[in-house]
């Protein structure tokens, strides 16, 4: 029964964004992707930021965003690791 719970609570789609130094487009990315998902057929998504070691302002930006919207999940590497 648990299993259950936890498979409802769950987003239909989970969108996986590696972010390298992208604090000026974010805005933009996150507007374009929430209204495309809104507009799909689908029980909930979640959009999963990967912060690849930025050096600019992206996981503040990313956790200024996470903040704000409960559908966004943020990771952060220590470091760039490139593809």
């Amino acid at each position: 029964m648990e299993t259950t719970a936890l498979a409802s609570e769950r987003p239909a789609l989970s969108v996986v964004l590696p972010m390298y130094n992208e604090e000026g487009n974010l805005a933009e990315l996150f507007a374009r992707l929430r209204d495309t998902l809104d507009g799909m057929d689908l029980s909930g998504w979640e959009l999963v930021f990967v912060d690849d070691g930025s050096r600019d302002g992206t996981f503040v930006a990313l956790s200024e965003l996470a903040a704000t919207d409960g559908r966004v999940r943020v990771l952060k590497f220590s470091r760039n690791f490139g593809h």
